[in-house]
């Protein structure tokens, strides 16, 4: 999807090594000004726009941190997902310039998944929703492979703007765990998922958890929620 573009900072991206970023750089502050250097925002909601990937289905989905041990060689055929508390996720937000070098070993992550739940203050979903999308085009921005994994609330009129800045017509990533537990659940990961389709398009799509009636298996590729394996 072709998004009108603005810089919301007039700066250019840094030209300095990884190592030199994690010296320099060890607290970014709560706002993360430094890691919107170079990276477009979208003109209606300013949110980080994010582009697509080719890539093809892996092997396995696993949570990124359970892949660090793994020899590099299998890492390869893996990608790293971010389906886990959002405590795990908040240590690559505080220093994400600190894992380019993961996760450049890996086939590819999906995006960060900080949680949007009905439960909190609309204010912190879209919060979480903005970080997803900045910390998926950062690592885009350092030649690190980042399928979209595009979430929603049950709230739909929001619901473009939840999509606003993922990209159209590729390759993403859905996650349905805690959702197959009640129909209401269901019914209303489905209207979003649905209302997800119309406006992403997705050419493929990569399922992490259980499958829900009515979905478009005929794209989908599943994986089973292994945060449930120790």
């Amino acid at each position: 999807m072709i998004y009108p573009v603005q810089k919301v900072l007039p700066l250019s991206f840094p030209g300095e090594s990884i190592d030199t970023l994690t010296e320099t750089i060890p607290d970014l502050g709560p706002l993360h000004l430094h890691i919107c250097e170079g990276i477009d925002f979208t003109s209606e909601h300013q949110l980080p726009v994010v582009h697509p990937e080719v890539v093809s289905p892996p092997s396995e989905l696993q949570a990124y941190y359970r892949l660090k041990e793994r020899p590099d060689v299998e890492k390869k055929n893996v990608f790293g997902h971010f389906y886990t508390s959002d405590n795990n996720i908040e240590r690559v937000w505080n220093r994400p310039h600190s894992f380019i070098s993961l996760f450049r070993k890996f086939g590819a992550i999906l995006s960060p998944d900080f949680s949007i739940l009905t439960n909190m203050l609309e204010i912190q979903r879209l919060w979480n929703d903005f970080r997803n999308k900045l910390l998926a085009e950062f690592y885009q921005k350092w030649n690190v492979p980042v399928v979209a994994s595009p979430s929603w609330s049950s709230d739909m009129k929001n619901i473009e703007r939840y999509m606003e800045g993922w990209p159209q017509n590729s390759i993403i990533a859905i996650n349905s765990t805690g959702v197959c537990r009640d129909k209401r659940s269901r019914h209303i990961w489905l209207d979003g998922y649905y209302a997800m389709l119309s406006i992403l398009k997705p050419v493929h799509i990569l399922r992490y958890g259980g499958k829900i009636e009515g979905e478009k298996c005929d794209i989908s590729t599943y994986y089973i929620n292994n945060n449930k394996i120790v």
